[in-house]
C-alpha cells in the first residue's frame, strides 16, 4: 500500500533512520482513494516510528475503507522514494515524500 506523508510529516523520512524492510508504526493516517486503489496519506500530526524487528502483530490492510481517519498501523516497508519539493497552485513551497508499505499477507 502506497502511503504519502505531506510537508512536516514528509521530513520523516529524513529524520528516522528506515530503510528497506524495516517494520515501522504509523499513527493518524487517512484512508484515501488513489488513481487504482486505497492509499495512506499523513495529516498534520502523523508520525511514524521505527520498531524492533522482533514485533509482531503486522496491521491487515484489506479491512481499510476509503475515509476512514485517525488511522494506526504496523507494517514493513518495501520502498522509500526522496522527499520532492513543489509549489502548490497559491504558490506555496509544499514537501512530500512517499513509502510503498506491505502488510505482509499479500505479496
Amino acid at each position: 500500500m502506497r502511503v504519502t506523508l505531506w510537508d512536516k510529516s514528509s521530513a520523516l523520512v529524513d529524520l528516522v533512520p528506515i530503510e528497506r524492510q524495516d517494520k515501522v508504526y504509523i499513527n493518524n493516517l487517512l484512508v484515501r482513494k488513489g488513481l487504482n486503489e486505497l492509499e495512506l496519506s499523513s495529516r498534520g500530526n502523523t508520525f511514524f516510528t521505527r520498531i524492533a524487528a522482533s514485533n509482531t502483530g503486522i496491521s491487515d490492510f484489506s479491512g481499510l475503507a476509503a475515509g476512514e481517519n485517525n488511522i494506526d498501523i504496523l507494517a514493513k516497508v518495501v520502498a522509500i522514494g526522496p522527499t520532492k519539493y513543489f509549489d502548490d497552485q497559491n504558490g506555496k513551497q509544499r514537501k512530500v515524500a512517499r513509502c510503498t508499505l506491505s502488510d505482509g499477507l499479500v505479496t
